[in-house]
């Protein structure tokens, strides 16, 4: 796993920094007296594995019901803006810093331009 990341290796220790389609396969084999069948589950990607954080969603029996459609919903806007746009940062940008406290978050505003691709 990359540290930090909760992105897991390949099935052939392929590194979370390198593409690989099966990343998130997991093979699970049943041995039923002997006559083993090969069964593939798909790990969820999610912000539930990996990093240990807090949750705005609540946590046992009170939490949100719509955590996951929320999850998606980010993830599908992400990928909207990652397909329409070229992203850059400014090239005379300050450094950025990170403060911890309750959260991470940056000690300044962060300046992204947003090219449309044509």
């Amino acid at each position: 796993t990359l540290p930090g990341s909760g992105i897991p290796n390949g099935p052939n220790g392929e590194s979370p920094a390198t593409f690989c389609s099966q990343r998130w396969l997991v093979r699970q084999e049943e041995d039923h007296k002997n006559n083993i069948n090969t069964k593939w589950t798909v790990i969820k990607p999610s912000a539930k594995i990996g990093v240990k954080m807090s949750s705005g969603f609540g946590t046992g029996v009170r939490i949100c019901p719509g955590q996951d459609l929320a999850e998606l919903e980010v993830v599908y806007c992400l990928a909207c803006l990652l397909k329409n746009f070229d992203m850059n940062i400014p090239q005379d940008h300050p450094p950025v810093e990170w403060i911890s406290s309750f959260t991470q978050s940056p000690d300044k505003d962060i300046k992204v331009c947003l090219k449309p691709r044509l």
